[in-house]
């Protein structure tokens, strides 16, 4: 199977990958994924995992890693994107697909003055991410700041990487 699957770190272990029930759905069902198929596992933390299925069924597909990797598909630049809140949630996920999909490594939605959007749905933005760092080869999750206004941004250094991340 040439598609990028993800399990979280915690599904990760003693050399074993559990993909999670969305994931392995989509690999026994969809991709037909069978015992000593093998597929590539990414954990978001920059691990990137060849491994081979040693069972498979709609709910659980359960492999032992063959070879592990780490920062695989990751650019050598450390980039932050920052953008206003928008009016359409849709155009604001666009944005954070594609800055995913280009490397960027941090993404900071900002309160300004005129935006009419206060918050960020976390999950739904965490599934768009993961869907595209699945599509675009990457092995690290960008993180997620959590809203901050033009003014906080400056003043605590997000752009330098130094803010804390929201968990996604």
């Amino acid at each position: 199977m040439t598609t990028n699957f993800y399990a979280p770190p915690a599904a990760i272990r003693g050399g074993r990958v559990v993909l999670p029930e969305d994931e392995a759905r989509h690999a026994h069902t969809v991709l037909r994924g069978a015992t000593g198929d093998e597929m590539t596992v990414v954990d978001g933390t920059g691990g990137w995992y060849r491994v081979e299925i040693t069972h498979a069924a709609p709910e659980q597909v359960v492999g032992t890693i063959v070879e592990q990797r780490e920062e695989v598909g990751e650019p050598a630049v450390d980039v932050t994107v920052a953008l206003g809140l928008l009016k359409k949630r849709s155009r604001f996920e666009t944005f954070v697909e594609k800055a995913v999909e280009l490397g960027v490594r941090r993404i900071v939605p900002l309160r300004t003055a005129r935006a009419e959007r206060e918050s960020i749905r976390e999950e739904r933005l965490r599934n768009v991410m993961v869907a595209a760092m699945k599509q675009c080869r990457r092995s690290r999750l960008p993180a997620l700041v959590a809203p901050r206004s033009t003014a906080d941004l400056l003043d605590r250094g997000v752009l330098c990487g130094r803010a804390h991340s929201v968990s996604v």
